[in-house]
């Protein structure tokens, strides 16, 4: 089995293998419902008039691309027989500005890291997730160490993936689409972070 790294996150992932990985912007881990779970909606109170309130919708225009970005991966469902389920109403969720898809996956064997908390791919498998979150965002997804930094206007972007190693690549293509829906690169320190590339298979 074949390990792809990109270099800006090579110290994330050393060590870990079965399949080719991607990671990009913050190291993206498997969300976790612990953090909303533990802390209950706050109910009306007449003691201190306090009600709990829906989240907020999220911008129009983030929601319509991220739809955009799930149109165009459906696209490339004819190249890519990994994708023959994937869905651009079901995979793509508007509320939470978020694509997620797997096919052909297997609970994770691995002890510890980000993919021992994702579903892993088989050989002729796929999974991957992309976000748009705030920049201040301390969800577990968006707070791993990362030298570069994506975005799509005012928002972080973050895009894992795992292939098997027995599939067409898709990384290439769904950066290509994330970029022309306006994904970015901003400097960095020390120069400018570029997008990232297919490390080659």
């Amino acid at each position: 089995m074949r390990i792809r790294t990109l270099p800006a996150i090579a110290a994330l992932i050393a060590g870990s293998g079965g399949c080719r990985q991607h990671a990009d912007e913050s190291g993206l881990v498997a969300s976790s419902s612990a953090a909303a779970s533990a802390a209950p909606a706050e109910k009306p109170s007449a003691a201190n008039g306090s009600v709990s309130l829906p989240p907020p919708e999220p911008d129009a225009a983030l929601a319509e691309a991220i739809r955009s970005i799930g149109r165009d991966i459906a696209g490339l469902k004819p190249a890519y027989p990994q994708l023959a389920e994937f869905d651009a109403e079901r995979n793509v969720h508007a509320a939470s500005l978020s694509i997620s898809y797997n096919h052909k996956t297997h609970r994770a064997t691995v002890p510890g890291g980000w993919r021992a908390q994702v579903p892993n791919p088989d050989p002729d498998g796929v999974w991957f997730h992309i976000d748009f979150h705030p920049a201040d965002s301390r969800s577990q997804l968006h707070t791993q160490p990362f030298t570069g930094r994506f975005v799509f206007r005012d928002q972080n972007v973050s895009y894992l993936m795992l292939e098997g190693t027995r599939t067409k690549s898709l990384h290439t293509a769904i950066w290509n689409i994330l970029r022309q829906n306006g994904v970015v690169s901003l400097p960095m320190s020390g120069g400018v972070a570029p997008l990232p590339r297919d490390a080659g298979r």
